[in-house]
């Protein structure tokens, strides 16, 4: 599922990849300094709210709204299928005792950055 986020504009595979927004920005830049008597071209209420940009507008909408109800569907069968899971690494590989954070001044283990300090 896509969602718009800011991972959304740094996936090349989307369409407000921010290269894309980056050049876009750009030009319209160039064009303002260009030809600054035809800015109401990039910024005129025709341009916004033509019957193109209104569908657009609108498939945003519906698209939006499938994935919410997609996803609210999906969420218990993600729950389902985690909770079989858990009861097949259970069963299989018994209970296992859930990890605890060491205690302040224990032994922290081989990693600890204590074992790699140069003696």
């Amino acid at each position: 599922m896509e969602t718009l986020d800011l991972l959304y504009i740094l996936n090349p595979s989307q369409r407000l990849w921010w290269p894309y927004l980056l050049s876009a920005l750009g030009m319209a830049g160039i064009f303002l300094l260009l030809a600054p008597r035809y800015a109401h071209l990039l910024v005129g209420r025709h341009v916004w709210w033509h019957p193109s940009a209104r569908l657009d507008y609108g498939y945003f909408v519906v698209v939006g709204l499938i994935k919410a109800t997609l996803i609210v569907w999906m969420l218990p069968d993600a729950a389902a299928i985690a909770a079989k899971v858990i009861a097949f690494l259970h069963t299989h590989l018994g209970r296992q005792q859930p990890l605890a954070w060491p205690k302040e001044g224990g032994d922290r283990g081989p990693l600890h950055r204590r074992h790699f300090r140069s003696q």
